[in-house]
């Protein structure tokens, strides 16, 4: 049985936060409180929710500045804004922000748990619409043997056909044998890093050449920046939940399709 999902109410009061987080666990849902951004951004990194509902006024910030942080995330963290106050942001601005929609507290916690429910459900609907289909060939390097077998099982067990390797020279050798759908690269490995492997492989004469290639990695999106978008199409923090799988392979094979 999946758990329900997991939601991060963000408030000026920890009391009040506290508050709203208890009516929502009676409707079913996971819930974390947290009092100002800093707190709600450490715990949103830590714990992964599935939606921040956040007041606009924050005693170190504000609810916009909030959902620009979370939005940065890896997967980015969606904000419902729920305030006391009129909606001072237009439609425009919160949509550029990827804020999730505004419920005033004039609406009632009701009219919440509604917003709540229905964002819920289009992202589920999405996520189903946007993942790759079963059956897709995929190489994985990774010199770790722990997050080697934990990424083959969880790709198997979705219907994908994998092939491992758990260094660099190895993953180069196996792309220019055979063509794969889709390559998930380690970036640090003994022999030679995943950034050079993924060169190699792209200015090859192999199978592999215009594959997509996801870097897997514990680097942050920063990081990954510096080494240049003709490298990779992608990354995925390690270790990964199918859902983030799919979320990064569909992007990554849209983009190669274009």
């Amino acid at each position: 049985m999946s758990q329900a999902p997991l939601i991060l109410v963000v408030e000026a009061s920890l009391t009040q936060a506290a508050r709203t987080a208890f009516y929502l666990d009676k409707n079913g849902y996971r819930t974390m409180a947290a009092a100002g951004q800093a707190r709600a951004l450490e715990a949103a990194r830590e714990h992964r929710p599935d939606l921040v509902v956040t007041e606009l006024a924050l005693p170190d910030g504000d609810g916009f500045s909030l959902c620009r942080e979370l939005a940065g995330l890896s997967p980015p963290v969606p904000a419902l804004f729920y305030s006391s106050q009129d909606d001072p942001g237009s439609l425009a601005r919160r949509e550029s922000l990827g804020a999730a929609g505004f419920v005033a507290k004039s609406e009632g916690e009701q009219g919440l748990t509604a917003r709540i429910a229905a964002i819920l459900a289009g992202a589920r609907a999405e996520d189903a619409a946007r993942a790759p289909a079963p059956g897709l060939t995929v190489l994985i390097a990774d010199d770790n043997k722990v997050n080697l077998m934990l990424a083959e099982w969880t790709l198997t067990h979705a219907g994908h056909e994998t092939a491992t390797a758990r260094c660099g020279e190895e993953a180069v050798a196996l792309a220019q044998a055979r063509r794969f759908d889709l390559i998930l690269m380690d970036i640090q490995m003994p022999d030679i890093d995943g950034p050079q492997a993924s060169r190699r492989i792209r200015t090859g004469s192999g199978p592999c050449a215009g594959a997509p290639i996801l870097a897997l990695t514990g680097h942050t999106c920063e990081e990954l920046d510096r080494l240049g978008e003709d490298i990779f199409d992608g990354y995925i923090q390690k270790p990964f939940e199918l859902a983030e799988f799919d979320r990064a392979a569909a992007k990554a094979l849209a983009k190669r399709r274009s």
